[in-house]
């Protein structure tokens, strides 16, 4: 039936779970992304990933379109970005200037509320699950937040550490290394992600070092706040990182505080892409992937 809907175009990437391919719905001519995961390989968190996914409907969240399963695979069939990954595209420009970085990161950080307010926590944000997607009239391309195969429901209450050692957050890292399965808030987790991805755009580099099997160092490099923050960043921008790279997840800045931040709201990029509503409701308008289980 997979085949009979849609005309596979080209190979896009792949992993551990499994490829992801492009294609065309024979109907339609709509252009598509299809995650196929192998059953042979199954994981609980297959099903979490469909179930979360489905249910968030955003403009800055990859749109989920239907399940396809076959004898080999589950077929995650979503839509399309064709500007490939965030990471690429810093790989590319070696590191980004203020106002771009800010032009992606206010799109992530309202997406990433969107999910919150939906209970889901994502427990992988980095550069590599952030796709771009041009828009024709606009300089820089639009988020899209993808992948979503370590989310989880909040109220679940997250315990174990998944996701990827170099964006992971200490209280995470720290049920990893002891092979624990503490309590951990999955929100606050999502954020300190956030944060990294904002210091990897503005520097080119990741705060922390995170050599394999050196978690550890890793560790106390984060409860040390051991990363480098340059005067060439302005300092309202400087404060927002230290408020996000916060070791301490009690301390760390809650999401409203991220939307409210100065920094965050100078240029006005999310009122430039129609979304100034979500903004006023808030009244604020003025990389190795792990489960350690």
């Amino acid at each position: 039936m997979l085949q009979q809907k849609y005309k596979f175009i080209k190979h896009l990437g792949g992993g551990a779970f499994g490829a992801v391919v492009q294609a065309e719905d024979v109907q339609t001519g709509e252009v598509v992304a299809v995650k196929k995961l192998q059953r042979l390989h199954y994981s609980p968190y297959f099903l979490s990933e469909i179930l979360n996914h489905r249910q968030l409907c955003h403009p800055h969240v990859v749109k989920f379109h239907e399940v396809f399963p076959t004898n080999n695979h589950l077929n995650i069939v979503m839509e399309y970005a064709n500007g490939g990954s965030l990471f690429d595209y810093v790989k590319q420009h070696r590191r980004l200037p203020e106002k771009d970085a800010r032009w992606f990161f206010q799109q992530m950080m309202i997406a990433v509320d969107y999910c919150h307010k939906k209970g889901v926590t994502n427990r992988d944000i980095k550069l590599e699950n952030i796709l771009l997607h041009h828009m024709q009239g606009r300089a820089l391309s639009i988020v899209k937040l993808c992948d979503w195969g370590y989310s989880k429901l909040a109220e679940a209450g997250p315990r174990t550490a998944v996701g990827t050692v170099a964006y992971m957050a200490p209280e995470v890292l720290q049920n990893c290394l002891h092979s624990a399965e503490q309590l951990y808030d999955g929100f606050a987790a999502d954020l300190w992600s956030c944060g990294v991805v904002l210091y990897t755009m503005l520097l080119g580099r990741r705060p922390f070092a995170d050599e394999r099997g050196a978690n550890k160092q890793l560790l106390e490099q984060m409860a040390s706040q051991a990363y480098e923050l340059p005067n060439t960043l302005s300092r309202d921008c400087q404060a927002l990182l230290r408020r996000l790279l916060h070791p301490d997840p009690a301390q760390r800045i809650k999401m409203d505080g991220v939307l409210r931040d100065p920094w965050f709201l100078t240029g006005g990029g999310p009122l430039d892409l129609g979304l100034a509503g979500h903004i006023q409701t808030l009244g604020v308008l003025g990389t190795q992937t792990v489960c350690c289980e």
